[in-house]
């Protein structure tokens, strides 16, 4: 899927993953440490070949916005993204992490290395929105393992795509980068974050029951009623109705606090036909996820997976 609008990275310490990648630019840290051969599942490895190689990380993290994707329990994502985190926040980027957390079978000694790549992640992270992979078993439990990571990926370059598209776009009532960056702000010890992407094919029930679905994402299972500021973006064709916005607007506004920030901007998109697309981007609920592994709590988040 491409991502217009942006300049993507790739850093990784495995020289044949890196060789396979559609990056734009590419970046294999820790010859040295660990000589394009992977981390090992070794996250100190995995840091100790980012800070090998910083001064080419941060020079070339010099954006506005700095997405960071990465799998958390192994070495290279666990150990390193912290550190690409910092370097953006060093450069004054905004810094928005997607991350997945591993699934309960996969053992206790990856999930203590998720945790504390989470908490490490955080610290340097505007936004942090953790994808827990056991949140797939309870969705569609029968899906193979190998599609089951293919939408995990999805989601999360969807995830960027939309909010990208959000900023870059005109839209005919208009969102902009001013608008994205406050409700992306940190505010407090732990970073928040929500989003939601549905359609819907127009009909009331299925507006209303998409609209729901977007902003209780049952990936992320969070508090809506947390909620201070929320951005609302629906784009359609010609043919998208006042009365279809109302439904969309009047639906996410029920599920926030009524003293929340709401700002709603609409785009036109021919190529989307009958479809009728919602996203949603909230600040204020913070991923449990987030909070036990930034307050060093094991048992607190070993449990969300039990």
């Amino acid at each position: 899927m491409e991502l217009n609008g942006t300049k993507t990275l790739n850093i990784n310490t495995d020289a044949h993953d890196l060789y396979y990648s559609n990056s734009q630019k590419k970046i294999l840290i820790g010859k040295e440490t660990c000589n394009g051969l992977g981390s090992g599942n070794n996250p100190e490895i995995g840091e100790e070949a980012a800070e090998e190689d910083v001064e080419r990380i941060r020079n070339s993290l010099d954006s506005d916005i700095v997405f960071i994707t990465c799998g958390l329990g192994g070495g290279t994502g666990t150990g390193a993204a912290p550190i690409v985190a910092r370097e953006a926040k060093r450069n004054d980027s905004m810094v928005v992490s997607f991350c997945t957390i591993p699934f309960k079978s996969e053992g206790a000694e990856r999930r203590a290395r998720a945790r504390l790549g989470l908490s490490n992640l955080a610290k340097y992270s505007d936004t942090i929105i953790p994808l827990p992979n056991n949140n797939l078993i309870n969705i569609i439990p029968k899906v193979p393992v190998l599609t089951g990571f293919k939408i995990m990926d999805e989601i999360l370059i969807r995830s960027i795509k939309e909010v990208v598209h959000l900023i870059n776009s005109c839209g005919l009532i208009n969102i902009d980068f001013a608008d994205v960056k406050r409700v992306f702000e940190k505010t407090g010890k732990y970073p928040s974050g929500l989003i939601g992407i549905t359609e819907s094919l127009g009909k009331k029930s299925d507006l209303i029951t998409k609209s729901k679905l977007a902003i209780h994402n049952p990936l992320l299972e969070l508090d809506t009623q947390l909620v201070d500021k929320c951005l609302l973006s629906v784009t359609g064709s010609h043919r998208l109705t006042l009365d279809k916005m109302d439904d969309i607007v009047s639906t996410i506004s029920n599920e926030i606090p009524s003293e929340a920030q709401l700002k709603v901007g609409t785009a036109m998109n021919p190529q989307i036909g009958s479809k009728i697309r919602i996203m949603v981007l909230g600040r204020g609920p913070i991923s449990p996820y987030v909070k036990y592994a930034l307050d060093n709590d094991d048992q607190a988040f070993n449990d969300l997976m039990s």
